[in-house]
């Protein structure tokens, strides 16, 4: 009898914890509200070959992120940074000029979101290379092979579609201005691209990707990229080709990247990476069409995350030119990435 009436009490305390429990979760509301963030890039370099030294603040962002509901938010960002690489491969050397810094507004756009599906729409963050930047993890070492070479933008005027199908598959469509958000003009040209990632079992990745746009002659860009994200180790290789880049028949832009990083202990770590940028020859040409800008780049260093939000690199690079009248660079480069 004892242990009958025992019970019977645990019970009814289970089921008077669980009823309380549910009407507490109703009377929870969701509260609109938003946040900064901000982001600090800065660094410190020798170049052996020419003896230039300089400190500089290549990057700062400044947003703010707002949540109207469980389900639409808004997000805008300030880029405060000296021109660097434009769209199409137009680059500018920041080294060795004294351009000023500008600022651009990068992101300035609304998103809903409903379980696995979210769609983006302004000056919107582009997932063609997102993934691997978050996985690279040293933005403020280096950008990304698309990102650094030419090949796309961070972000553009336009719409994206994000849906995650299961835990292990999705996909993205994007139509964009194509012009990146240095350069915004209202044209009759779009960009379209569809992306999809897998991540077959914990640790692995692939990302596949395509763009097109028709402007005269047809262009668009191909991603591969594969990774391996383990507790300690990661590794990973991405594949961009470019057809008929700038627009122009027959031009080819290909690159490729491959890092690696190790995690020491807790705040310490050690990386590499290893980038091609190549080109075909055009017919009657000698040589490749992108001859004076191709080149193979290799970095080595380590990383050191002391306080949370603050990252130090210091890194030796290593510049091969693919035009042999071009002198090779040997630098060393000491990089901070502060975030708040």
């Amino acid at each position: 009898m004892l242990k009958k009436t025992a019970l019977g009490i645990f019970l009814a305390l289970q089921i008077v914890g669980f009823t309380n429990a549910q009407v507490k979760d109703s009377l929870v509301k969701f509260s609109p509200s938003g946040k900064i963030e901000g982001r600090v890039f800065t660094d410190f370099f020798y170049e052996f070959n020419e003896h230039k030294t300089a400190f500089e603040v290549s990057r700062a962002y400044l947003g703010y992120n707002y949540s109207y509901s469980e389900n639409f938010s808004v997000r805008t960002v300030i880029d405060v940074s000296k021109p660097d690489v434009a769209i199409n491969g137009k680059t500018v050397d920041t080294i060795s000029t004294s351009l000023q810094h500008t600022a651009h507004l990068k992101f300035a756009y609304g998103t809903y979101q409903k379980n696995k599906f979210s769609v983006s729409i302004g000056m919107i963050e582009l997932n063609q290379f997102k993934l691997q930047d978050q996985q690279w993890g040293h933005r403020y070492v280096m950008k990304t092979l698309q990102d650094e070479y030419g090949f796309c933008s961070s972000a553009d005027l336009g719409a994206k579609i994000d849906y995650k199908f299961t835990n292990w598959l999705s996909a993205d469509v994007t139509v964009r201005n194509g012009e990146g958000f240095k350069k915004v003009q209202s044209d009759n040209i779009y960009w379209y691209g569809l992306g999809v990632t897998i991540q077959p079992f914990k640790g692995l990745y692939y990302r596949a990707y395509f763009d097109y746009s028709k402007k005269g002659v047809a262009q668009s860009n191909i991603t591969n990229y594969i990774s391996y994200m383990g507790t300690k180790f990661k590794v990973g290789a991405e594949l961009e080709i470019g057809q008929n880049f700038g627009n122009v028949d027959n031009k080819k832009l290909n690159g490729l990247s491959l890092f690696a990083a190790y995690q020491l202990t807790k705040k310490l770590e050690i990386f590499g990476r290893y980038d091609r940028l190549s080109s075909n020859t055009l017919s009657g040409q000698t040589n490749s069409w992108n001859y004076d800008k191709n080149l193979s780049t290799a970095i080595f260093g380590f990383q050191m995350s002391p306080i949370k939000n603050i990252s130090f690199s210091l890194n030796g690079r290593y510049v091969l030119p693919e035009n042999s009248d071009k002198t090779k660079k040997i630098s060393v480069y000491a990089n901070i990435d502060f975030k708040f």
